[in-house]
């Protein structure tokens, strides 16, 4: 059979545009590839394959390609698989995403959906790598592993997935201290990408709360590739709002209270957490729990009322009221115990009458 010249640059496009029928019923070894191929090179080295058909000029040019590039190519391909810190101590980031977002088992899928020949093309050059990995096997570092059509398409998925913003995301989120304290980092853009993705999915949980198994359930995302776009769409606004995506919570939530003005902490109990606080968002960018205009009932919603007893004797209390004891502003006592719910701290409860006159501030019939 006459060899025809297949331009490697077109293999792929060439896929789209032939008919499944044309195919033969099994895939071709890479030994019969490499009967079907020829490989010419230049007086500048560029490769110039001949083949019979699209799957052989694939071979070939994954043979071609692996003799001019080899390490970067396998380098890249490991790295597509979330392995890079292993063998080379670096792209730990990288890793973590690509282990969060499932690329690996999102390829095998995407190859399974392609068309036949588009498939058996990109198996191909798979194959037309490992051949030259197997020829030069004694001359290459042992790290190297033999490919599939898979890691090609687990690279293509990997490129999105290391993006700028998936970065800067990964390294706000690994730093992050699970917290909705004043000084975490990371918090708000978590919520901000939680908010969005479980919004825009149906399902938002790989695996939905099961009330069989309530410690392990709900876990994992549904949709990854949903989940990624959010997440570089939740940097992006938490630069745009707040100039960074590690912004810290107690910058963005505030304990306002006339002019005191504290970092503030907590948040919605819908997400799983003990110090429920919710905020409202003010025309400034910043999110605020307190009073904010003189007569008018403060705003925000929570735990802002505390009361621990010991049945002891005598009784024993510490309490805390966020807001104060009076609505009255001009009143000190208005704002003086915010300072300490800020702070996590409780005030004692006074019962005995020692106790109230040892700490009596003014005395007075109605």
């Amino acid at each position: 059979m006459k060899k025809r010249l297949v331009p490697a640059s077109l293999i792929l496009v060439m896929a789209l545009g032939v008919t499944e029928r044309t195919l033969p019923s099994s895939a071709p070894s890479g030994s019969s590839l490499a009967g079907k191929v020829v490989i010419r090179r230049d007086t500048y080295g560029i490769p110039h394959i001949l083949a019979e058909t699209e799957e052989a000029a694939a071979f070939g040019f994954g043979y071609a390609q692996a003799e001019d590039h080899c390490l970067t190519i396998a380098r890249s391909l490991v790295a597509a698989r979330g392995e890079e810190a292993k063998y080379f101590g670096t792209g730990k980031e990288s890793d973590f995403l690509i282990r969060l977002y499932n690329v690996r088992e999102e390829a095998e899928r995407d190859l399974r959906r392609v068309s036949r020949l588009y498939r058996r093309i990109v198996n191909a050059y798979a194959m037309g790598v490992n051949r030259y990995i197997e020829r030069h096997r004694a001359d290459l570092p042992d790290w190297i592993p033999a490919f599939t059509g898979a890691d090609l398409m687990a690279a293509r998925r990997a490129g999105a997935v290391r993006s700028a913003f998936s970065q800067a995301a990964v390294r706000a989120l690994r730093s992050w201290d699970n917290r909705v304290a004043a000084e975490s980092r990371g918090a708000v853009l978590f919520q901000r990408f939680w908010d969005t993705y479980s919004r825009a999915v149906e399902q938002p949980y790989a695996a939905p709360w099961d009330p069989q198994r309530p410690a392990q359930t709900p876990y994992g995302l549904a949709d990854t590739a949903a989940a990624l776009k959010h997440l570089e769409d939740a940097v992006r606004w938490c630069r745009q709002a707040y100039g960074s995506e590690d912004v810290a919570w107690g910058e963005v939530h505030r304990f306002r209270f006339g002019a005191l003005d504290l970092p503030g902490d907590g948040a919605n109990g819908t997400y799983g957490l003990f110090r429920v606080v919710r905020f409202q968002e003010l025309p400034d960018g910043k999110r605020v729990a307190g009073r904010i205009r003189e007569n008018e009932p403060p705003i925000g919603f929570g735990d802002a009322w505390v009361l621990a007893v010991e049945f002891s004797r005598p009784v024993r209390a510490r309490s805390i009221l966020a807001y104060g004891q009076t609505t009255r502003s001009a009143s000190k006592h208005s704002s003086d115990q915010i300072g300490l719910f800020a702070s996590h701290r409780l005030r004692p409860v006074w019962f005995t009458e020692e106790e109230i006159r040892a700490n009596l501030e003014s005395e007075y019939r109605p």
